[in-house]
């Protein structure tokens, strides 16, 4: 079947000479079926240059579709050199025959064989190939839109190895073609390579990092690129999830170099692109490659190497982003990636201190929730996020992670609402993943307990109403948890403050006294300025004297919630009665208590005479007074002051 493209096309079809032309080519044609060697290839190729050549008055190749076919078969990679410089040879008559016009009409019928063979050209023909590039295809100009994609595809292999022959050359070819078109356009095409070619991801960064400008905070990368970067937030996020160590490393310099953070484009870019893109980045951390993680830490903290301007530099342009992208993927993980991705992400971050310990303020206690719902779930990969959870909780530095557990409680405990999510949450981790940790049961702990019981009981005492909220009982059970792990030998003193808190008055009490060693913000002001002994041992057992009596009087109140409320009355004595019981075995000095014996018995027995309270209240009002509080050997410890 004869194709007609040009103009003049069917007026060559009535011509006499052109119909022997179309026959000569034909016959040509034929002969390809009797190919067999590469000998033959150059006997064909020979031929049918010959036969073009004596009919190039004409502007038009007969059986064109079969002439384009027969031609990129001669460039098969498997073919001898000699086989593609013939093919070449009528490649390039063919384009001066057809000049630019005619070129650009059947561009994609002629390209099909060139571009895809550039890749596999030998050294010897590669000038051959270019020239024809150069000298046919760039004028074209903006003609070329439509094969940009497939000719940049094309030139790229050229950027394989800087030191290549040709690298130079193919480098500048491809900024003159960008010429021919806009810059944006030029670009947009490069991005979509990064994303439909992986094989040309490693070659399209050695051409953006030496073509994008090095940017500064507030010049906008849009002027070069386009206004929409989406299609580029998600080249570079291919290309940081790629296989290959430096196609990872080149996308994570191209980040440093044209996209940091504090840059106007990315702070104005749409939150889905942004988390796209540190979503990628931030993956490359599970590859175990210092060199990607040096490259990430830098993007995210800045250029400064100084710690605090780094954390500044975090803290306004990357924790939000950070923060929200991780916890987005823990609370919606996407099948494409195991569940437990975003919390090794995490894990591995928490190497780096300034990175770890802000992350660790905005995103343990959702992580830890994740977790908890991940593995309620009871998913196949239920005992991997068990192992995640675990690996988590002994990753984080004990004084960042009690620091949010404390702030998690406090929020619940102090709040009128009786919420008790934080307390409920800080339960399941101790018992779940807490095993011997030194630190934490020497010191944590017993800073949290004395903070927590303090807070309650101030809390009860003011506001009787909420002894029988879950809040309260859970309160309670948190309590219970942490004692089971400390050694009241920890209670006797506090632990040192840091430099700067040493002004701290050491009266103060364990609520605000807590506050000043986690640095958290304090939330209640008459519980900021109680005053209490600097012991904490004898803090805690007043704080439980006070708060078994405001139970035991709310007990007494037939119209109380007498369940709930004899529960709570019950854990208030088991604690201290476990507290009395630790002090008989394990102390050889005199404990000064400041209480009213009289009083205190006077409330609890008090309360046994009440309708509301069942044989388990009795039964541990009897035990704590006759086996701890009241017994001869509790007496050796303790001195009474009692209250006037």
């Amino acid at each position: 079947m004869y194709i007609t493209s040009g103009p003049n096309s069917p007026a060559y079809a009535n011509d006499p000479k052109y119909k022997k032309y179309t026959q000569q080519v034909e016959k040509c044609l034929n002969s390809f079926d009797n190919v067999h060697e590469w000998a033959d290839f150059i006997s064909f190729l020979k031929q049918l240059l010959k036969t073009l050549e004596a009919y190039k008055q004409f502007k038009e190749i007969p059986r064109k579709l079969i002439v384009a076919k027969r031609l990129s078969q001669c460039l098969n990679p498997a073919l001898p050199t000699g086989v593609h410089q013939r093919a070449l040879d009528v490649y390039t008559h063919i384009m001066e025959v057809l000049g630019s016009e005619g070129l650009q009409r059947d561009l994609a019928l002629w390209s099909s064989g060139l571009f895809p063979f550039f890749e596999y050209a030998a050294t010897s023909v590669k000038p051959t190939l270019l020239g024809l590039f150069d000298t046919h295809y760039l004028p074209l100009q903006g003609g070329l839109r439509p094969a940009m994609k497939a000719f940049i595809l094309a030139l790229l292999p050229g950027l394989e190895e800087e030191t290549g022959e040709f690298f130079d050359k193919v480098l500048n070819l491809l900024d003159r073609l960008s010429g021919t078109v806009s810059p944006s356009f030029f670009l947009q095409n490069v991005w979509l390579i990064m994303l439909t070619s992986p094989s040309a991801r490693g070659t399209s960064i050695n051409y953006l990092s030496r073509r994008l400008p090095r940017l500064k905070a507030d010049e906008d990368i849009a002027s070069f690129v386009g206004r929409d970067i989406g299609l580029m937030t998600r080249a570079i996020s291919a290309a940081l999830e790629d296989d290959d160590s430096l196609v990872r490393r080149g996308a994570l310099d191209i980040l440093l170099q044209s996209l940091p953070l504090d840059n106007i484009a990315v702070k104005s870019a749409p939150a889905a692109d942004r988390e796209i893109l540190m979503k990628a980045a931030t993956s490359v951390v599970l590859r175990r490659d210092l060199a990607l993680n040096r490259r990430l830490y830098s993007w995210v903290l800045g250029p400064d190497d100084n710690s605090q301007q780094q954390m500044t530099y975090l803290k306004t342009y990357a924790l939000n982003l950070l923060t929200s992208t991780l916890k987005d993927e823990m609370l919606h993980p996407s099948a494409e990636y195991s569940p437990s991705r975003p919390f090794k992400i995490f894990i591995s971050l928490l190497d780096k201190w300034e990175i770890g310990s802000l992350l660790t303020e905005t995103l343990v206690f959702d992580a830890f929730k994740a977790l908890r719902s991940s593995i309620k779930d009871g998913s196949d990969l239920g005992e991997d996020m068990v192992m995640t959870a675990s690996t988590l909780y002994e990753a984080i530095e004990p004084h960042s992670l009690w620091k949010e557990f404390l702030n998690a409680v406090m929020a619940d405990v102090l709040s009128e609402k009786g919420c008790s999510e934080g307390i409920v949450m800080v339960r399941h981790i101790l018992v779940k993943y807490h095993t011997h940790d030194e630190e934490i049961e020497t010191i944590h702990l017993p800073v949290v307990f004395a903070a927590i019981l303090e807070t309650l009981t101030f809390c009860l005492q003011h506001n009787p109403s909420r002894i029988p909220t879950a809040s309260t009982l859970e309160s309670f059970g948190l309590l219970q948890d942490i004692w089971k792990r400390i050694r009241i030998i920890h209670l006797k003193e506090r632990p040192r403050l840091n430099v700067q808190d040493t002004g701290t008055p050491s009266d103060n009490g364990a609520y605000s006294f807590a506050c000043t060693f986690y640095s958290n913000e304090k939330h209640s002001e008459t519980l900021t300025t109680r005053k209490s002994s600097s012991m904490p041992l004898v803090t805690v057992f007043n704080d439980l004297i006070t708060l078994s009596m405001s139970i035991a009087a709310a007990l007494q109140d037939e119209q109380a919630e007498s369940i709930a409320t004899r529960e709570a009355f019950i854990h208030a004595l088991d604690i201290m009665a476990q507290l009395a019981q630790q002090l008989q075995l394990t102390s050889s000095e005199p404990l000064i208590i400041s209480w009213n014996p009289a009083e205190w018995l006077s409330t609890v027995l008090g309360c046994i005479r009440s309708k509301t309270v069942n044989f388990s209240a009795v039964d541990i009002v009897v035990s704590t007074l006759t086996d701890h509080i009241y017994s001869d050997k509790f007496g050796q410890w303790c001195v009474t002051l009692v209250k006037l």
